[in-house]
């Protein structure tokens, strides 16, 4: 089961730190396990824990490579805040993260990590 400790704050930056993330491989049929590390300074949205974990937790069945997990995250947060600002009237730019991170590692045979950044200033 996937699990979301309670934001950590450094300065400006929130950290959200997911362990017992697990996918499906699609080329071998087996079990991908990853910790997650989402670091991001927020605009006008926050991105819900709660939320976040629900999402996460579709992947347990699901065939995808671990190497686009990321992309996939970066997606739903940049998505979970438009979406959210339109619904509060915000602006959607400014809703959107300022900067975000997403790190992942796992275990294919040996570790691997996987970084991204999405930037707008």
């Amino acid at each position: 089961m996937v699990f979301v400790e309670p934001p950590k704050r450094e300065g400006n930056e929130i950290i959200l730190s997911i362990t017992g993330f697990i996918s499906i491989c699609p080329r071998t049929g087996n079990e991908d396990k990853a910790n997650i590390e989402i670091r991001y300074v927020p605009g006008e949205i926050q991105i819900d824990r709660y939320t976040l974990k629900k999402y996460l937790d579709l992947f347990r069945d699901k065939e995808i490579y671990m190497e686009v997990t990321p992309i996939n995250i970066l997606d739903f947060c940049v998505n979970y805040c438009l979406t959210h600002a339109q619904e509060s009237s915000k602006s959607m730019m400014e809703a959107v993260p300022k900067r975000i991170t997403i790190k992942t590692a796992y275990y294919k045979p040996k570790r691997m990590n996987i970084e991204i950044n999405f930037n707008r200033e």
